[in-house]
């Protein structure tokens, strides 16, 4: 985690504030309603679930959903989501979530690297944010060539303090439409 120094990396004190971002929004847009088992009421299953798996840990609930052996082999290799989760829908059942985090203006190689989570852990709501988004000119480009460089991936802004989505306006045919309110830079 972090530099030589043991400083985070900024990115890393995005994590958390986009982790409970995301699960507001899953919660009030796309959600049915909170899982809970009624016989183990003690127990309550959350509904997104969601986790930093930034730094290579997963926890056992995760890891019975994803392919855990590839997530260890995109680690080695220096990829890997830095959110991950999923959300239980009553008429869909699991739907998996990725999310990608950066610091600095977004890349296509960011983008790229998104997708990869998208199609690997096979996610059908992929996330790349970053607090000041994508530029225009490269939005151009990926408007250009979308299906080959975004799939279905989100781009968006997080804010300065990871509080703030935002979805470029242009992206708005391609955002679901418990998301597209927020289509706006």
């Amino acid at each position: 985690m972090g530099d030589k120094n043991n400083l985070p990396k900024p990115e890393e004190l995005l994590y958390a504030p986009v982790l409970q971002m995301l699960k507001k929004v899953f919660d009030a847009r796309y959600v049915d309603e909170s899982v809970m088992y009624p016989l183990q009421r003690a127990i309550e299953i959350k509904n997104p679930r969601l986790e930093i798996t930034a730094h290579g840990n997963m926890s056992d609930e995760l890891q019975s959903h994803f392919d855990y052996f590839m997530f260890k082999k995109l680690f080695a290799e220096k990829l890997h989501p830095d959110i991950m989760g999923y959300v239980t829908k009553k008429k869909t059942g699991t739907e998996f979530i990725t999310v990608e985090i950066k610091h600095d203006d977004l890349t296509l190689k960011d983008l790229m690297q998104a997708k990869l989570y998208e199609a690997v852990f096979n996610s059908k709501h992929s996330f790349l944010f970053s607090p000041t988004g994508m530029s225009v000119q490269k939005l151009e480009v990926v408007l250009q060539h979308d299906e080959a460089l975004r799939g279905n991936v989100i781009i968006g802004k997080c804010g300065e303090d990871g509080h703030m989505f935002r979805i470029s306006p242009k992206l708005t045919d391609k955002t679901p439409k418990y998301f597209q309110d927020l289509c706006r830079y």
